[in-house]
């Protein structure tokens, strides 16, 4: 926990987020902001973990779809409210793509992301929400990144995950990408295996990353489509899913966090 935003503090903002209190919540990141506060900071110990708790609790039903949105576009509000902050250090040549994929639209996970990267020298390209495969690697082809970010929050989402991975394996193989979001924190990784005939798909598990092997709460919205689309009728994906190609992940890495995305890029600076 940082010694800045100690609990109380953040009891404070997420309370103030639960009730939709923009003010509320803009006074607080000012606050911090003007106390000299880092950046990085604000992200993870206010922004990223009230989200995750946000997000617990509607998994929980303990609020409401609204409350949810309204949260995640207050946090949105909070971001733009740093930007000058976020964009004022030097870049060290890096770059990175951020996309969420096709009919993924849930993208402020995302956003913080893209943000970080410039916060961490790197210069940030990002595409938002729903993002159509073909137009992704139009763009990767033209401006040539050093690293691609690619977000799934639905598990519904992960056939076309997986549809990306083996279009962008073919057509950028040395491309190294970062896989993140919501959708693994309720079993996406486990889906994924599944999807795969029960493989493991090389360098995307990272070390002592456990699968659940729940896929997620049944009946919302991370769910609804997914089983439509990959399993058979009350059961989980049993692997009859379109033939993969032989790409086999090697360069693809699951981010969990903000602070797994530093250590990253601090592993792989050369």
């Amino acid at each position: 926990m940082c010694e800045v935003i100690d609990d109380t503090l953040y009891q404070r903002y997420l309370a103030a987020l639960l009730a939709g209190d923009r003010m509320q919540c803009a006074g607080v990141a000012q606050d911090l902001a003007a106390k000299g506060t880092a950046i990085k900071d604000l992200y993870i110990h206010l922004f990223q973990r009230s989200l995750c708790r946000i997000g617990e609790l509607w998994e929980q039903q303990q609020i409401s779809v609204a409350v949810e949105h309204l949260a995640t576009a207050i946090t949105g509000r909070m971001l733009s409210l740093l930007q000058a902050q976020v964009f004022s250090g030097a870049t060290r040549g890096r770059t990175i793509v951020i996309a969420c994929i096709a009919d993924e639209h849930h993208q402020i996970g995302s956003r913080m992301v893209a943000d970080y990267c410039e916060l961490l020298g790197l210069r940030a390209y990002f595409l938002g929400a729903n993002m159509p495969l073909p137009d992704l690697l139009q763009l990767i082809n033209q401006c040539r990144p050093t690293l691609l970010g690619l977000s799934v929050t639905l598990t519904a989402n992960l056939p076309a995950l997986l549809e990306a991975l083996d279009a962008l394996g073919s057509a950028f193989p040395d491309l190294p990408i970062l896989v993140g979001g919501q959708a693994f924190r309720r079993g996406g990784l486990a889906a994924i295996y599944a999807l795969r005939g029960g493989n493991c798909p090389d360098g995307i598990v990272p070390s002592g990353m456990q699968c659940k092997t729940q896929i997620a709460p049944c009946g919302n919205e991370h769910t609804s489509n997914f089983n439509a689309k990959v399993a058979p009728a009350g059961g989980n994906p049993t692997g009859q899913f379109p033939p993969r190609k032989a790409y086999d992940y090697r360069n693809v890495s699951y981010i969990a966090s903000l602070d797994a995305l530093e250590q990253w890029l601090l592993a792989h600076e050369h």
